[in-house]
């Protein structure tokens, strides 16, 4: 047997106003919580949707996943135009993301290094074989290159070999 009776059941109106009270406020629980997707269709948790303030309940009608693809189709249907554009703006603005990027390398400089580090330590093999291969295609001009900086940093190297040789004769 149900544990709800059927509207014509009820003898007490007050017990089919509480469960239906009760039933109101599930729904409305679950609508704090969860958001249906105007793309996919699908019930979502509340994090799965962006951010939209000018929106009632203060998200995106669009869950990101969603949101996500519709931007990669678009990006790969308009690949030629939108690069047009960057490479535009890059020209027109060189100043402007000068300013920005060095702005933001200032005040992110921690973060960045622990970025590029990572990135280093899991690509350490790849970086590598990179650099063997680029020595030796241009092996010639590596060797010069290390001459000329050896002639111009004498002073340098005598400097570091000095103390080089006060560590291994002391330790």
């Amino acid at each position: 047997m149900s544990r709800y009776k059927r509207p014509y059941e009820f003898t007490d109106l007050t017990l089919k106003k509480k469960i239906e009270k009760e039933l109101e406020d599930r729904k409305s629980k679950i609508h704090k919580y969860y958001k249906i997707c105007l793309r996919c269709g699908q019930l979502k948790m509340l994090y799965e949707f962006s951010i939209e303030k000018r929106n009632t309940d203060g998200r995106l009608g669009v869950c990101k996943t969603c949101k996500s693809r519709e931007s990669l189709k678009y990006y790969y249907e308009n690949r030629e135009k939108i690069l047009v554009k960057v490479k535009k703006y890059q020209k027109d603005n060189p100043r402007d993301r000068s300013s920005y990027y060095e702005n933001y390398q200032k005040l992110n400089k921690e973060r960045l290094k622990k970025i590029a580090s990572k990135w280093y330590k899991e690509n350490r093999k790849a970086i590598k074989a990179r650099n063997l291969k680029y020595y030796e295609d241009n092996k010639e001009a590596c060797q010069a290159r290390r001459k000329l900086w050896i002639k111009n940093h004498k002073e340098e190297i005598k400097k570091y070999n000095r103390e080089y040789q006060k560590l291994k004769k002391g330790g």
